[in-house]
């Protein structure tokens, strides 16, 4: 009887539980944002003093422009890093990546360009560029 108990117990508890996670699905509906149209940024590398885009760098910026899908793209910024102050290279590789992400499907607005010197870092921060996209919402 005790064994019968128990497991009565232990079928009602769990009906309550799914039954409050049945409930709270309508509530978390209504206060979930749906996460693909949320700002993201992404890492571009280039081989040293190069601005052609590697397979893998040409790879991740069309993954990243399919994630932009369904949504309204307000802005993407391209922050170019180099170890040597080269603002010339940094201008090549945000070319680069901006006709990337044209022909992946990206063409507008056209992406705002900042330049950082990080001499005296690590030498891969100078084959970086940071892209940031920015959303408006869904759309578009």
């Amino acid at each position: 009887m005790m064994a019968l108990n128990l497991k009565l117990l232990v079928i009602l508890a769990g009906a309550a539980a799914l039954s409050g996670c049945m409930s709270d699905g309508a509530k978390r509906a209504e206060i979930v944002t749906d996460p693909t149209c949320v700002d993201f940024s992404f890492p571009v590398y280039f081989e040293s003093h190069a601005d052609t885009l590697t397979t893998a760098a040409a790879q991740g910026i069309a993954a990243a422009v399919e994630r932009t899908k369904g949504c309204r793209v307000a802005g993407v910024t391209l922050a170019g890093l180099t170890a040597d102050g080269d603002g010339a290279l940094v201008s090549r590789r945000a070319d680069t990546i901006t006709k990337a992400l044209a022909a992946n499907g990206l063409a507008s607005p056209a992406p705002s360009v900042e330049a950082a010197d990080r001499g005296g870092m690590l030498h891969l921060l100078g084959r970086r560029t940071e892209v940031r996209v920015h959303f408006a919402g869904k759309g578009g």
